[in-house]
């Protein structure tokens, strides 16, 4: 999996570059910045680039069901683009 993450307007906008196939270990690369530019603005706008993504493994669909469950209130906006499959 590779995990590309830019910070935009000055940490307000986060935008994610993600291929392949997502994998528990690649939470702990973008999580520490979400929560680091949450305690920063309050809320983030996140713009997630999905190029020949292939899905998670079973390990990453867990920190994922996590994470959406702690940072729900945290994203004031969500843009998902990927590929037309």
């Amino acid at each position: 999996m590779s995990v590309e993450v830019r910070e935009e307007e000055g940490g307000k906008l986060l935008a994610i570059k993600l291929s392949g196939k997502l994998e528990k270990q690649d939470y702990e690369h973008f999580t520490p910045i979400v929560e680091r530019l949450v305690k920063q603005h309050g809320q983030v706008r996140m713009l997630v680039d999905l190029v020949d993504f292939h899905g998670w493994t079973l390990g990453a669909l867990w920190e994922d069901m996590k994470f959406d469950w702690k940072h729900f209130g945290d994203i004031e906006r969500l843009a998902l683009v990927g590929d037309s499959k």
